[in-house]
């Protein structure tokens, strides 16, 4: 009896392996597909289908599992096809695999695999993302796909409920950064009297918009090259353009006026590359062989957007003997060493003295009213975070620029009027001001009011986009990192580095001579 059952397992595994050996070699491979599942979900596959729509023959499927069976089609079965659909109700652990489906027509036969990997619903497993949804529209709508019919539809965000979101699509208007995360369309269906739950999830990205600026040649900046005659030499130009711009922007060489693309034996390769959302181009020109000719000419470099236009300047100069490099650079290295030693330590108190000397004779005609605008987090703040910076900003700064160096400062909620329109306040007082202040304070940027943010945006459109006014940054604690702060917000701090008050009261003192620095003369500015 034994030896009759195995001989029989023996006979139906070949007659199974000899049926999917013949549909390799009498039907034609037409494509293959990959699916990634949640188990305890309704799933359900579809049948590639390449049949001619007039064929009259008829279409007959057959489903195979993994584990190379022929499955039914009777809906009495947890695993089972309708036609070309394959539903698994619902899916388990072990049906990871790869399950074939073969359809027949009366003058051809065709057959697609698809590979099944289900994965445990908790915790959330990332490859069940569908592609993820990247962009920079200002409303952004997520569409649940291929929903099953008379589905009931839920929202969900980094898996909370959204709201009153029960449509097969969700909406995200304004859309920021903070609209980052994981949105899940999660499905209740009925099928045959049974319910079952499915899933959708996408992995929203929102860009930052993109900010066009005037070109910054980075490098050269009217520099001197030095090269042997003869030799090859290559001289790179490196433009700044703006945040993740998506305008045509040009940098080319030209050799005394003529773009060196109609000149033998030079090139130039141009690329374009991210850093840091900063939008760079480099163009490489290379020289063959440098002649006396090129020690005499001049190379320019040119970088033009819709805004504006730049140029930088190289020239090449012959390399010099030790000897004579030695005396040329001994003198030039003692000069450059008193002229770094009086800029260091003297330069600001330089400027202060003569700032002073033509104070009673110098005044602004710019048609400015402000000296500063400051800018300071206000609301979502601990108590001692509080007290601190209204301090500072209320006392501190008003006792030393104002009532000691003559300045005139704007401070909102003590230069504002009760009932005037906040946005239009401060708009105008910004327009009005030379410069602008910014006080850093940690974790005071993630939760700004709708005013702050106002305040902060239009302030450094003005002062990066427009170019009409400088920031001056004052940080009232140290900063472990400025990750947190909007990305506008450090590239100012990357271009000038932020003074840190440490409690002095003297105008005299370091700290307030460099503000005071950074503060406008007593001349337009």
């Amino acid at each position: 009896m034994v030896h009759l059952l195995l001989l029989s397992h023996l006979l139906m595994t070949w007659i199974v392996t000899r049926g999917r050996s013949d549909i390799a070699d009498s039907c034609e491979f037409a494509d293959r597909g990959e699916s990634f599942v949640t188990e305890q979900e309704a799933v359900r596959l579809l049948c590639y289908l390449g049949v001619d729509a007039d064929d009259s023959g008829g279409v007959a499927f057959t489903w195979y599992s993994h584990k190379n069976l022929e499955l039914p089609f009777s809906e009495a079965e947890r695993i089972h096809h309708h036609e070309g659909i394959l539903y698994f109700l619902p899916v388990l652990l072990t049906d990871s695999g790869t399950y074939t489906c073969v359809w027949n027509t009366t003058d051809e036969c065709s057959y697609f695999e698809r590979k099944v990997t289900v994965y445990e619903a908790k915790p959330f497993n990332s490859s069940v993302l569908y592609t993820p949804v990247t962009t920079s529209a200002v409303n952004q709508k997520i569409l649940c796909p291929d929903l099953y019919p008379n589905a009931t539809v839920t929202w969900f965000k980094d898996f909370q409920v959204l709201p009153n979101a029960t449509e097969d699509h969700v909406y995200i208007f304004d859309t920021n950064p903070g609209d980052n995360g994981i949105y899940t369309c999660k499905c209740i269906w009925e099928h045959n009297g049974k319910v079952f739950n499915f899933s959708r999830s996408f992995q929203l990205e929102v860009e930052v918009p993109s900010a066009l600026h005037a070109p910054v040649i980075q490098y050269p900046a009217n520099n001197t090259v030095i090269a042997e005659p003869g030799s090859p030499q290559k001289i790179e130009c490196i433009v700044f353009f703006g945040f993740d711009v998506e305008d045509t922007c040009s940098v080319w060489w030209e050799k005394n006026g003529t773009s060196v693309r109609f000149s033998n034996g030079y090139s130039q390769n141009v690329t374009r590359y991210t850093e840091n959302n900063q939008t760079l181009y480099k163009a490489t020109l290379s020289i063959a062989r440098v002649s006396q000719q090129d020690f005499h000419s001049e190379f320019k470099c040119t970088a033009m957007n819709s805004i504006k236009w730049f140029e930088g300047f190289v020239f090449i100069q012959p390399q010099p003997t030790i000897y004579r490099s030695f005396a040329i650079s001994l003198p030039v290295l003692l000069v450059l060493l008193l002229m770094y030693v009086a800029v260091k330590y003297y330069m600001i108190d330089f400027v202060l003295i003569y700032r002073d000397l033509l104070k009673p004779y110098c005044a602004h005609r710019d048609g400015k009213v402000y000296d500063a605008y400051v800018v300071y987090p206000r609301h979502n703040l601990q108590k001692s975070s509080e007290e601190k910076i209204y301090s500072f900003v209320n006392v501190v700064m008003p006792k030393i620029l104002e009532t000691k160096c003559g300045y005139k400062l704007f401070i909102y909620g003590r230069d504002d009027l009760p009932g005037q329109d906040l946005i239009e306040i401060m708009e105008t007082s910004i327009k009005l001001s030379r410069r602008l202040i910014f006080i850093l304070f940690p974790g005071s940027a993630s939760e700004e009011t709708s005013e702050e943010v106002f305040d902060r945006k239009f302030g450094l459109y003005t002062a990066l986009v427009q170019e009409e006014m400088k920031a001056i940054m004052i940080e009232l604690e140290k900063f472990v990192s400025y990750e947190h702060l909007p990305v506008t917000l450090q590239h100012v701090i990357q271009k000038r580095r932020p003074l840190k008050w440490k409690g002095e009261m003297s105008p005299n003192s370091g700290f307030w001579k460099h503000v005071r620095y950074r503060m406008p003369g007593h001349t337009s500015s």
